[in-house]
């Protein structure tokens, strides 16, 4: 879908075990160090300044945390990040805190704490800004982005506040929640308008941050619900 709407060459990263030369960093260490990798050899193919990232769920918070490697380690500079409902706080304090809050109806909600169990070594690690970036003391200098939310997502808060500090920092960020969207509303094309609409908006993200011929618009963030 992403090639067709976008007219661009998509690489796909399905991460299966870190490699073997990384076995002596943290999990999540290596598992951003094998995609950072991926990226590293793909840019030789492309311009760097016309190389994107994006990710959904704990992709998004793959795609973050690499935006950060290759901003600190001297990465190629990448054009854009686009973010879907992303898990972007292991330590689950904000999700936690979204539940709490009453904001959302009962609806089935992403089983987390297995997925961050499996990610993570020792919980600690969740603090560290390669496993939840939002918690990042320094979001300067990165690739604009575009954050999708769902309203009904335990997860929202974390991506709307992510896009916040964004713009906070200096990058151009904007963020869209999507009413009565659920956290897997991407994958629901076959029969819900609203997954569709979901799938053109981000492909259009894509497609309008590779093809632009100036440079991104000024630090601000748009948002609508």
């Amino acid at each position: 879908m992403a090639c067709g709407y976008t007219s661009c060459t998509v690489r796909r990263c399905q991460q299966r075990q870190p490699l073997a030369e990384h076995n002596l960093l943290p999990r999540h260490a290596s598992i951003t160090d094998d995609t950072s990798l991926l990226v590293l050899r793909s840019t030789p193919t492309f311009q760097h300044e016309s190389s994107q990232i994006g990710g959904s769920s704990a992709g998004g918070n793959l795609a973050a945390a690499v935006t950060l490697r290759c901003r600190d380690e001297g990465g190629p500079r990448l054009r854009f990040q686009l973010l879907e409902v992303p898990a972007l706080d292991l330590t689950r304090e904000t999700a936690r805190a979204t539940l709490a809050s009453g904001v959302l109806p009962d609806v089935p909600q992403p089983t987390m704490d297995d997925a961050t169990s499996s990610y993570l070594e020792d919980p600690a690690q969740a603090r560290d800004p390669l496993a939840s970036p939002l918690l990042a003391e320094d979001l300067s200098a990165l690739p604009p982005a575009h954050v999708m939310t769902a309203e009904y997502d335990v997860l929202r808060t974390e991506g709307e506040r992510y896009a916040e500090r964004l713009v906070a920092a200096g990058v151009p960020a904007t963020h869209r929640r999507y009413p009565g969207a659920l956290h897997g509303t991407a994958m629901l094309t076959r029969t819900w308008d609203q997954s569709r609409q979901w799938q053109r908006d981000a492909a259009q993200a894509l497609r309008r941050a590779h093809w632009a011929t100036a440079e991104p618009d000024a630090p601000g963030l748009v948002s609508s619900a």
